[in-house]
């Protein structure tokens, strides 16, 4: 497993005035991740990394190509990071289901997190199953932040 490890990220770069002890770090996963909703996959990944945020969980990003972008809708919700820069929210429709901001991502990230570029995250304790490695883990339990 690949681990990148990376410096504070830059207050000029931030916004921030102090950045010092703030980083976000990425690391390779190096594990099969599948996540499932209505027993279709909405995420089948060998490629994906995770984000160990200074104050937060940890969250995995998955490469676009292995997700199932076709069930999913960029919406109007917006949020700002001043160390990732502006994420764009997405609602997956599928089997009747919506589900509603659901997955985000950071279509022009700031430099420091450029490795998330073409990545998108999700709540996944918003999901029916959730395999690591083959091995089914309940998806509130896979370590990151609930779904508000």
């Amino acid at each position: 497993m690949t681990v990148q490890h990376r410096t504070p990220v830059a207050a000029s770069v931030s916004g921030m005035s102090t950045s010092d002890s703030y980083v976000v770090p990425f690391e390779l996963v190096g594990r099969h991740l599948r996540g499932e909703i209505g027993g279709e996959a909405v995420v089948d990944s060998r490629n994906a990394v995770a984000l160990f945020e200074t104050r937060y969980s940890p969250v995995y990003y998955f490469p676009k190509e292995d997700v199932s972008m076709n069930l999913l809708t960029p919406t109007e919700h917006r949020t700002h990071c001043p160390f990732k820069g502006d994420a764009t929210y997405w609602t997956l429709s599928i089997g009747g289901r919506v589900l509603e901001n659901i997955a985000w991502s950071y279509e022009s990230p700031y430099p420091d997190a450029s490795e998330i570029a073409g990545y998108i995250a999700f709540y996944v304790n918003k999901f029916d199953a959730w395999w690591e490695d083959g091995e089914l883990v309940a998806p509130d339990h896979v370590g990151v932040a609930p779904m508000p």
